[in-house]
């Protein structure tokens, strides 16, 4: 070892002691610390001039549940709360480098030009990791429902948690295609009344990850399974927001007011402004499922609803047919 870093190698020696780590040297310029560190396996090494730090998980519940009960001490358990979290913006800002996850979680690891001597700021390192560790089994548990906050630092190059969160990405995407893909037109979120589908992530221009789940919340684990009909009501008297019959659910669009998989339109009672707003909210869906069927769509026109012939219109382009019954 060069006098400079074996200089340095005390205050490992120091960090080693402190907590009970095992702490080696060759003659190669290597230097190394390995062993149990709040009940994950660690390693920090310097080689090539630079210093790397490894932490094998232990998927032990009792290595997240304290993590999780912080946060639900004030907060839901969500992706974006845990990541908060364990990485809030000072930590962030502090990180010299950027932490790593391997497949599955299974290990995470770090690296830094230069060797490493600050003893505190190691140990933020390694308790960032470990705190990291049970982030990623928290937000695995978690599932689909926490793909909008992991692609928002998956998509961002400069972020410093990228390479932590695309490992993640990737592991609840692959559980999704495992139990959820191929048709999903019986599975049926119960909050948005749309169908489980496919979800393409675009993270870079050379990588997408496809999932799958709601195709509007991006939620994999509740569904209800639905093969009848699904209609749109307007009638401004009736008090239910959905009622079921048989093969036929019945949603109206006053108590509702945003889009869902539904089959066709049946217009009780509305003024002409009301079906106009349906209409443009309509053809401004982006829902590529739903775009490609508007088209095939019947929608009935109650005798007693006297819509206006530039309303009844709009109602014939929107849809495939409008009939007055």
């Amino acid at each position: 070892m060069t006098r400079s870093s074996t200089n340095y190698a005390i205050f490992w020696k120091a960090l080693a002691d402190k907590h009970n780590l095992s702490f080696v040297t060759t003659e190669n310029n290597y230097c190394q610390i390995l062993g149990d560190y709040r009940e994950h396996y660690l390693t920090l090494s310097y080689r090539l001039g630079d210093t790397h730090i490894s932490l094998f998980t232990n998927p032990s519940p009792r290595n997240y549940r304290r993590l999780r009960n912080e946060i639900l001490k004030d907060k839901g358990l969500t992706a974006a709360n845990i990541l908060a979290h364990v990485s809030p913006p000072a930590v962030l800002e502090k990180l010299k480098g950027q932490i790593v996850a391997g497949s599955g979680g299974q290990t995470l690891s770090y690296q830094q030009s230069g060797f490493e001597n600050n003893i505190k700021y190691l140990e933020f390192i390694f308790d960032v990791m470990c705190d990291l560790a049970s982030a990623y089994l928290l937000i695995n548990r978690i599932g689909s429902q926490a793909m909008p906050t992991l692609i928002a630092v998956g998509s961002d190059p400069r972020h410093k948690l990228r390479r932590f969160v695309i490992p993640l990405i990737e592991t609840i995407a692959q559980q999704t295609r495992i139990t959820l893909m191929g048709p999903g037109q019986d599975r049926l979120c119960p909050h948005c009344l749309v169908y489980c589908g496919a979800n393409m992530v675009q993270l870079s221009s050379l990588t997408s990850i496809t999932y799958y789940g709601c195709r509007a919340c991006g939620q994999s684990d509740n569904f209800r399974t639905w093969k009848g009909q699904i209609i749109v009501i307007f009638d401004r008297y009736r008090g239910k927001e959905q009622a079921e019959e048989r093969e036929t659910l019945r949603v109206n669009w006053f108590t509702r007011r945003m889009l869902f998989d539904f089959d066709s339109v049946q217009i009780i009672n509305a003024t002409d402004e009301e079906i106009e707003r349906f209409a443009v909210l309509v053809g401004n869906d982006m829902d590529e499922v739903r775009k490609s069927r508007y088209a095939k769509m019947v929608c009935a026109v109650s005798p007693q609803c006297r819509l206006s012939p530039n309303t009844i219109r709009i109602l014939q382009r929107t849809f495939g047919r409008v009939t007055n019954r």
